[in-house]
């Protein structure tokens, strides 16, 4: 018999305490899953993503320094002089700040501090927050047991799928191939690192946040526990899925 996939986590665990503590106001969840990739793989990665925002933010120093020059000997009236700065100071700025927010800051006030405190281990913790988009309502829909029907199992297993896709470590946003991906994501820092606190502290283990979807309803938490389904599709059909199963965000 294939158990449930969906867990009630009892409201006086840890795990309960951990992921309502660091959910947000619209109850998005969280995903988790677990790195098991060779420390050197790790630490390669680490170092590469490294090169890049160093890079990223002397390009960023170097053009806000010839910018500032520019503006000073810019040969214009000074009235033109002003205008000719501000849209400079402008397009600068807007482009400085799509990059801090997004990989800088992220990189290291959030990596490097994870780094810093826990280094390279065998295994890692993933987590980041699962988007709005995810419309997870239509993939649990119907019971939770791998034994059921097949549209059941196959909703099961392109929640997986997707789920997979959005924790994809190829779309990371450290990564210089994903800079320009639509579909980069960012790890959730502050949760990460009160993880680490609790698994070092025995409050819970790290193989708790193997492949994982953590959602909150009506203060209740339920874990789909992906990392049971084994099947396995094509790239297309991940892809097919992935479409079907999100909709555009809504402000």
């Amino acid at each position: 018999m294939n158990p449930s996939l969906l867990q009630t986590i009892s409201s006086d665990s840890a795990l309960h305490a951990f992921f309502t503590k660091h959910d947000d106001d619209h109850n998005n969840g969280f995903i988790t899953r677990l790195d098991r990739s060779p420390i050197a793989q790790k630490r390669s990665t680490f170092y590469h993503s490294l090169a890049l925002n160093t890079a990223i933010l002397c390009c960023l120093t170097i053009l806000a320094i010839l910018t500032i020059r520019s503006n000073l000997e810019a040969p214009y009236p000074p009235p033109m002089r002003v205008a000719y700065a501000l849209t400079q100071d402008i397009l600068l700025a807007s482009a400085s700040l799509v990059l801090f927010r997004s990989t800088l800051l992220p990189f290291f006030f959030g990596e490097c501090r994870l780094r810093y405190r826990y280094g390279f281990r065998e295994t890692e913790i993933i987590l980041r927050r699962s988007p709005r988009s995810l419309n997870v309502e239509k993939l649990t829909t119907g019971g939770s047991n791998l034994q059921g029907s097949k549209s059941n199992g196959t909703r099961l297993e392109a929640l997986s799928k997707a789920a997979t896709r959005l924790v994809n470590p190829q779309l990371l946003y450290s990564r210089p191939g994903a800079i320009l991906s639509s579909d980069y994501w960012t790890l959730e820092y502050p949760a990460l690192l009160d993880a680490y606190d609790c698994v070092d502290n025995g409050k819970f283990s790290d193989v708790d946040f193997d492949f994982t979807l953590w959602k909150q309803k009506d203060g209740l938490w339920t874990a789909c526990e992906l990392w049971r389904v084994q099947e396995i599709m094509t790239g297309e059909q991940e892809s097919d899925v992935f479409e079907n199963l999100t909709f555009p965000e809504k402000c």
